[in-house]
C-alpha cells in the first residue's frame, strides 16, 4: 500500500511535470528516493512506470487489478512513513501547479468520472467481488494520482481522510507548508464531500484595531509560527496578543480545540523554531511560551482540566515576563492578555471549588500563587527605565495594578490593597493618568476608591469615584452602576447632595436604592431600616454596607428637626422625640435609647446644645440649633484646578527666599514643613493641628506679599485647609480681626487687584469662603464686597474666557445666598447685574454655568426692590427665563426659572403691567408647553399650575389695546393681529389723541435706528403701516405728523434698502400727500 502511494503520487507529479514543466523524466529522482524499498514494492513501482511509458500511456483494468492485489498484501508502518517522507519530497513539484488550478480541477473531475464508468463495466464483466476489489484499488490509485498532481500536502490529507488514521493526517499537514487558498479549499471540500477538512485549517489573525477577526482559513502550524514570527519582528502587539489568547472568542473554543489537538501531535523540537530574537535565551522563552499556550488549550478545551490549564497559564505569564524584561512597551498588550486570562481562569476555578485550593506541584495556595505571579508584570512595568514615554512600559502600570487589586479584593486582602495604592502614590516618574487608556483609568479610580472606603477616607472615595464616573464611557451603564452604588451615599456624606430623580430613570437597576434616599429626605426611620435590610446581602458583598449605615443618623436628624419645628421651642422634651421615633420606626424605643441617639447627633456636630438627663430635656441653641450640613463649597473648572495643582507641585527654594529677605527663617521653616507633605489630606491635618499658629502666619504673609510664588503657595494652602472636611479653620482666620480690624480681609482685597491672574482668582475664592462662613456676621462688609463684586461681575463675567465666566457665577451664587450681600449687590445693580444677564443672552458656557447663573437670579428675586427695578429696567429677563426653562434638559434649571418667574409676579405694585410683558413674550403658550412635559418634581408641577392660572386670568381682563401698548413699550414691534385688524383701529382711534397724542408720538419714535438692523427694518415697516391705518380713520393725524417731523421721515424711507420698508413707506406717503391736498 505504501508503494502504491509512492507510485500513484509520483504518477500525478509526472503528469503535471510533463504537461507544465517539459523538463524531462523525473523517474530517476523517484527511483533514488525509493531505492531501499523491498523487491515487490520496487517491482510494483516499475510496473507503474512501464504502464505510464507504454505505447498507449494508459493502465488497463487487469493492471489496476494486479496493483490492488499487491497493495493488499503489504499493510504496515511504511504507509505513514511513506506519506510523510514522500510528501515533503514532492513539495517543490506541487507548488507550481496552483496558478493553473482551475484547469487542473476540470481534468480531475473528468478522470474521476472515467474511473466510475470503468467500475460499472467491471461489475458487469467479471462479477461483484472482483469488481469491488478492483474498484477500491482504482479509486485509491486515482486519489493518489490526483493528490500527486495537486501537491504533496493535499495528497497526504486526502488519502488520510479517505483511508488512514488521524496521526498520518497531522503528520502530512505538518511537514508541508504549501497551501491552497481558502476558496480553493472550499471548492475541493464541496466537490469531494470532505466534511472534516475544515476542522484542521484554522488561523489566528487580527487587524490593527481589534482581536475579533478569528476565523476558519487555511493555515498550517508552520504558517501560524511564520505569522507569529512576522508579528514579533514587526512588534505588532495586537497580532501577538490575539495569537496567545484562549478566551478571546468564546464561540470558537471548540474549533480551537480541534486545531491545537493537531498541534500537540508535534514533537517539541518543532516548536523551538519559534523566532523572537537572535539570542538563544529569548528564543527559548518564546518556545516555552508557545509550548505552554498549546498545553493550556489542550488542558482547558480538550481535557477540561482547569488545574492543569492554570499551571500552564502561569508558565505563559512567567515566560512572557522574561521576554518583556528585554522588550519595550509593544510587549505590554500581549502581557496584559495572558495576565488577565490567567486571573479569570484562576478565579473561575476557585469559584467552582468554593474553598482554598493548592495546585498539585505547588506549596502555596492558589490565591497566594496567583497574586505572586500577577505582581511580576506589575513590577516589570513599575521599574521600567526606558528613555522615552512612548517606549516605556510604565504607561501600562495601572492595568497590572488593577489586576492585582482585583485579586486582593476578591481574596479579602484589604491591607495589601492599601499598601499597593501607597506604593503607586509614592512611585517616581509615573505617567499621568490622562496618558493611559480610559479603561485602565476607570478601574484604577474605582479600586482606589474602594481602598479609601476601607480606610474610612470618604473625601478620597468621593474624589476617585467621581473621576471614575466622569471617565467611564457613556454607553458603559453596567460600570457606571457599580460606581454609583458606592458614590451615591458617599456624595451625600461628603457633599450632602441627594441623587436626583434622573438617576433612577437612567439606571433602572439602581432603583432599589431609591426608597433609602426617599426615607432620608422625609425622615422615615421604618422605611430606611426595611429597605436597608433587603439590600444587606448585596451591600455586604460589595463591601459598602457600613457606608450606607452611616446615613441613618441623618434620617434621625431629619426627624428631630421636624419635631423641633412642631414644638416651636429650643427646649425639646425627650418624651415628644420618643413618640416620634416609635411612630417613624414602627417599633418600640426606650427613652434612654432616644436620648443616646440625640446625644450622638450633638457629638457629631449635627445639632448644637446639651441634654439634661435628670429633666429629660434637650436644650438646643437658640441661634442655630442645627448647623448647615454642607461644608465649604469647592470651585469647579479647569482653571482653578490648574492653579491649585501648579502651586502644590512648584518647587520653591526656601533658603533662597530667606537670603533674598522675602521670608524670615521662622517663616521659611513653617512653610517648608507644609510643602514637604505630598498628600493634601496630611498637609491640611498638620495645619489644623497647629491652627492658631498657622492662621496668624498665613495672614501675616499675605499682608507682606513678599513674592508671587510664595503668595500663590500660601493662598492654595489656605484654600485646601478651608475646604477640608470638618474644618473650622475659617474661624481661626476670622478671629484675627481682634488684633487688627483690617484683617483678614484687607490683604486679600488688595491681592484681588494683583497683576497675576492666579493670585487674583485665588484671593477672590478665599474672600468668598471667609465671607460665607457661619462664623461671619455678614454685616458691615461694604468695603470688601464692592471691589469683590466688581471683580466678579465687571471683569470676570465680561471676559471672553468661558472658564473665568464659570468661576465668576459660582462665586456670585455663594455670595448672593447671604441676604445682606444680595441687598448690597442690588444697590449697584446698574453696574453688577447686566453682565449676569449676558450669560444668557450670549448663550455662553455649559449647562452647569446656566444653572449657577439662574440660581443667582432666583436669589435676587427675593429682594422687593429688585422686583420693582426689573419691571421697569430689565423686562427682557422674563423672555430670558422662559427661554432657559424651555431649552433646559435638567429639571433643576427649569424649577429655578419657573420659581423666578413666579417671584416676579409677586410684586405688590405694577403687577398688571408686568403680566402684559409675560403675555407679550408668549408666556402663556410656553407655560402650557412646559405643563405638558412629564416632571418628577411635584413642586415644579405646582408652580407651573399657579403660573398658568395667573396668566389665564390676565388674558380675560386685558384688552387688545393693552397688548398693543405693551408691545409699543418694548420698542420691538411684530406683525401681531392688532396691527392688521380694521376693527382695532376703528375702536381705538380716539385713544391715540389722549395725553397730547402720546401713543402716536411713541409709535413714530420707533422709526429711528436700533442696535439690531433687522428689528429696525421691521419697526419701520410696521410703523408706516400703522400710520396709514390711522390716516384712514383719523385724518387729522396728518397735521400732527407734519409738526413732529414724522411725515418727512416717512417720505425719506421710500429710499430704504429694505423692500418691505420701501413698500410701506410709499403707500403711507401717498395717503399723506392725498390728505395734505
Amino acid at each position: 500500500m505504501g508503494v502504491l502511494v509512492y507510485g500513484c503520487s509520483n504518477l500525478g507529479c509526472y503528469y503535471w511535470h510533463s504537461e507544465y514543466s517539459n523538463s524531462g523524466s523525473i523517474w530517476s529522482v523517484l527511483e533514488s528516493l525509493i531505492g531501499d524499498c523491498e523487491w515487490f514494492e520496487l517491482n510494483t513501482f516499475r510496473a507503474l512506470k512501464f504502464g505510464i511509458n507504454g505505447d498507449d500511456k494508459s493502465l488497463g483494468p487487469i493492471s489496476f487489478l494486479n496493483i490492488g492485489f499487491w497493495s493488499v498484501l503489504k499493510l504496515d508502518a511504511l504507509v505513514c512513513s511513506s506519506l510523510s517522507h514522500f510528501s515533503l519530497s514532492l513539495f517543490r513539484f506541487s507548488m507550481n501547479a496552483f496558478p493553473r488550478f482551475n484547469r487542473s480541477l476540470v481534468w480531475m473531475l473528468l478522470l474521476r468520472l472515467l474511473v466510475k464508468v470503468l467500475i460499472v463495466l467491471l461489475n458487469w464483466a467479471i462479477g461483484s467481488w472482483a469488481a469491488n476489489l478492483s474498484g477500491l484499488a482504482a479509486k485509491f490509485m486515482m486519489d493518489c494520482f490526483l493528490a500527486g498532481f495537486f501537491g504533496a500536502r493535499f495528497c497526504c490529507l486526502w488519502v488520510s481522510l479517505r483511508h488512514l488514521d488521524s496521526r498520518s493526517l497531522m503528520s502530512a499537514s505538518t511537514l508541508s507548508s504549501s497551501s491552497f487558498s481558502s476558496s480553493d479549499l472550499r471548492c475541493l471540500a464541496a466537490n469531494w464531500n470532505i466534511t472534516s477538512f475544515s476542522s484542521v485549517c484554522f488561523s489566528v489573525s487580527s487587524n490593527s484595531s481589534s482581536f475579533s477577526s478569528i476565523g476558519i482559513v487555511s493555515m498550517t502550524y508552520l504558517e501560524y509560527l511564520t505569522q507569529l514570527r512576522g508579528a514579533v519582528y514587526a512588534h505588532n502587539s495586537v497580532h501577538v496578543a490575539s495569537a496567545f489568547s484562549f478566551l478571546l472568542k468564546p464561540e470558537i473554543l471548540q474549533k480551537k480545540a480541534d486545531y491545537y489537538t493537531f498541534l500537540l501531535s508535534l514533537p517539541p523540537e518543532n516548536m523551538l523554531s519559534m523566532p523572537g530574537s537572535d539570542q538563544q535565551d529569548q528564543l527559548d522563552h518564546w518556545s516555552d511560551l508557545v509550548r505552554a499556550y498549546v498545553l493550556v488549550i489542550k488542558s482547558f478545551l480538550v481535557d477540561s482540566d482547569l488545574e492543569s490549564a492554570i499551571e500552564q497559564s502561569i508558565n505563559m505569564v512567567q515566560s512572557m515576563v522574561r521576554i518583556a524584561q528585554k522588550q519595550d512597551s509593544w510587549i505590554c498588550l500581549p502581557l496584559m492578555t495572558v495576565t488577565s486570562e490567567l486571573r479569570q481562569l484562576a478565579c473561575m476555578y476557585l469559584n467552582m471549588k468554593k474553598g482554598p485550593v493548592t495546585l498539585k506541584n505547588d506549596t502555596l495556595p492558589l490565591d497566594e500563587r496567583l497574586v505572586d505571579v500577577l505582581q511580576k508584570p506589575f513590577k516589570t512595568c513599575l521599574t521600567d527605565k526606558s528613555d522615552t514615554l512612548q517606549r516605556s512600559k510604565k504607561l501600562y502600570v495601572y492595568f497590572f495594578a488593577n489586576e492585582v487589586l482585583k485579586c486582593y479584593f476578591k481574596f479579602g486582602k484589604y491591607e495589601a490593597a492599601s499598601n499597593l495604592s501607597k506604593v503607586l502614590a509614592k512611585a517616581p516618574n509615573l505617567p499621568n493618568l490622562d496618558q493611559s487608556p480610559k479603561a485602565h483609568v476607570v478601574n484604577f479610580h474605582y479600586y482606589n476608591g474602594l481602598v479609601c472606603c476601607m480606610n474610612d477616607d470618604l473625601e478620597s472615595v468621593n474624589k476617585h469615584l467621581t473621576a471614575a464616573l466622569k471617565t467611564c464611557p457613556k454607553e458603559s451603564l453596567k460600570q457606571q452602576q457599580l460606581i454609583l452604588l458606592i458614590l451615591l451615599p458617599v456624595k451625600f456624606l461628603v457633599e450632602k447632595r441627594l441623587p436626583g430623580t434622573q438617576i433612577w430613570k437612567r439606571y433602572p437597576q439602581l432603583g432599589v436604592f431609591e426608597e433609602i434616599f426617599r426615607a432620608l429626605k422625609i425622615g422615615h426611620l421604618g422605611l430606611f431600616d426595611t429597605e436597608l435590610a433587603k439590600l444587606q446581602s448585596l451591600l455586604l458583598k460589595k463591601k459598602v454596607y457600613s457606608v450606607y449605615l452611616r446615613i441613618r443618623p441623618f434620617v434621625e436628624l431629619k426627624l428631630t428637626r421636624q419635631v423641633v419645628s412642631i414644638e416651636q421651642s429650643h427646649q425639646l422634651k425627650l418624651e415628644a422625640l420618643h413618640r416620634a421615633f416609635e411612630i417613624s420606626a414602627g417599633r418600640k424605643y426606650s427613652l434612654d435609647e432616644v436620648e443616646s441617639r440625640l446625644a450622638n447627633l450633638v457629638a457629631q456636630g449635627l445639632a448644637k446644645g446639651y441634654i439634661s438627663h435628670s429633666n429629660r430635656v434637650a436644650v438646643l441653641s437658640k441661634k442655630e440649633a442645627f448647623p448647615k450640613l454642607v461644608s465649604q463649597f469647592k470651585l469647579e473648572g479647569d482653571t482653578i484646578n490648574d492653579i491649585v495643582s501648579n502651586a502644590r507641585t512648584r518647587a520653591i527654594g526656601w533658603d533662597s527666599c530667606v537670603r533674598a529677605d522675602y521670608l524670615t527663617v521662622e517663616e521659611a521653616d513653617c512653610l517648608k514643613k507644609v510643602a514637604d507633605f505630598t498628600d493634601v489630606h496630611e498637609k491640611t491635618s498638620y495645619i489644623l493641628k497647629n491652627a492658631d499658629f498657622y492662621s496668624t502666619k498665613i495672614v501675616s504673609l499675605l499682608s507682606k506679599a513678599p513674592h508671587d510664588d510664595i503668595v500663590r503657595f500660601v493662598l492654595v494652602s489656605l484654600i485646601d485647609t478651608l475646604v477640608a472636611p470638618k474644618s473650622n479653620f475659617a474661624k481661626n482666620i476670622l478671629s484675627i480681626s481682634h488684633l487688627d480690624s483690617s484683617l483678614p480681609y484687607g490683604p486679600l482685597v488688595k491681592l484681588v487687584g494683583s497683576n497675576d491672574e492666579s493670585i487674583k482668582l485665588s484671593s477672590a475664592y478665599v474672600l468668598t469662603l471667609l465671607l460665607t462662613d457661619d462664623g461671619e456676621t455678614h454685616d458691615g462688609q461694604e468695603k470688601i464686597l464692592k471691589p469683590l463684586f466688581e471683580f466678579l461681575s465687571v471683569k470676570l463675567l465680561s471676559s471672553t474666557k468661558l472658564d473665568l465666566n464659570f468661576l465668576s457665577v459660582q462665586l456670585l451664587k455663594e455670595l448672593l445666598s447671604i441676604k445682606q450681600y444680595r441687598q448690597y449687590f442690588w444697590a449697584y445693580h446698574e453696574t453688577f447685574f447686566p453682565p449676569l444677564l449676558k450669560v444668557f443672552s450670549e448663550r455662553r458656557g455649559e449647562l452647569q454655568m446656566k444653572y449657577y447663573a439662574t440660581m443667582s437670579i432666583w436669589l435676587l428675586t427675593f429682594i422687593p426692590q429688585a422686583l420693582k427695578d426689573i419691571e421697569t429696567q430689565y423686562t427682557e429677563l422674563i423672555a430670558t427665563l422662559y427661554s432657559v426653562a424651555r431649552d433646559a434638559v435638567k429639571e433643576k434649571i427649569v424649577r429655578l426659572s419657573v420659581s423666578s418667574l413666579l417671584n416676579l409676579l409677586s410684586v405688590e405694585t405694577g403687577r398688571e403691567q408686568l403680566v402684559k410683558q409675560f403675555l407679550l413674550v408668549k408666556g402663556l403658550e410656553t407655560t402650557k408647553q412646559l405643563i405638558e412635559r412629564k416632571w418628577a418634581d411635584e413642586e415644579l408641577k405646582s408652580d407651573l399650575e399657579t403660573l398658568l392660572s395667573i396668566l389665564n386670568e390676565a388674558v380675560t381682563t386685558l384688552t387688545t389695546f393693552d397688548e398693543f401698548e405693551n408691545e409699543l413699550n418694548t420698542g420691538k414691534l411684530n406683525w401681531s393681529p392688532s396691527h392688521k385688524s380694521e376693527e382695532f383701529w376703528i375702536e381705538n382711534a380716539d385713544k391715540f389723541k389722549e395725553n397730547n397724542w402720546r401713543i402716536l408720538k411713541q409709535l413714530v419714535a420707533l422709526l429711528g435706528e436700533t442696535s439690531d438692523p433687522e428689528q429696525t427694518f421691521l419697526n419701520q415697516a410696521i410703523v408706516c403701516f400703522d400710520v396709514s391705518q390711522l390716516i384712514k380713520v383719523l385724518p387729522e393725524v396728518v397735521k400732527v405728523l407734519d409738526k413732529t417731523g414724522a411725515k418727512a421721515e416717512i417720505m425719506t424711507l421710500m429710499s430704504s434698502a429694505n423692500t418691505n420698508v420701501k413698500f410701506e413707506a410709499l403707500r403711507t406717503t401717498q395717503k399723506l400727500v392725498a390728505h395734505s391736498l
